[in-house]
């Protein structure tokens, strides 16, 4: 967003900030289209910039990010469902 005036969220030389409004609106609990998906803490809503660009607003991923998302997503589930409590163990002991 460096390059785009309309997201400004402060001033160097004067000190002003004004980034609170702007992270709170990037939250998934803000996406309305991500309200009632199963992956949206996964995904986390999408990379704000490009939602920008792809829709228009950071707040709206496109349908086709969704789309690949949500299956990937879909995958690494069932990949994890079909491990052995053996192989969890190998995979995410500390």
């Amino acid at each position: 967003f460096v390059s785009k005036e309309e997201f400004k969220v402060g001033n160097i030389e004067d000190g002003s900030i004004q980034i609170q409004n702007f992270t709170e609106k990037q939250h998934v609990i803000n996406h309305k289209k991500c309200t009632k998906c199963w992956s949206r803490n996964l995904c986390l809503g999408g990379c704000p910039f490009e939602n920008y660009e792809q829709t228009g607003f950071m707040e709206k991923a496109s349908p086709r990010y969704c789309s690949f998302t949500k299956k990937t997503n879909e995958e690494i589930v069932n990949f994890y469902l079909e491990l052995t409590d053996n192989q969890k163990e190998m995979l995410f002991h500390r």
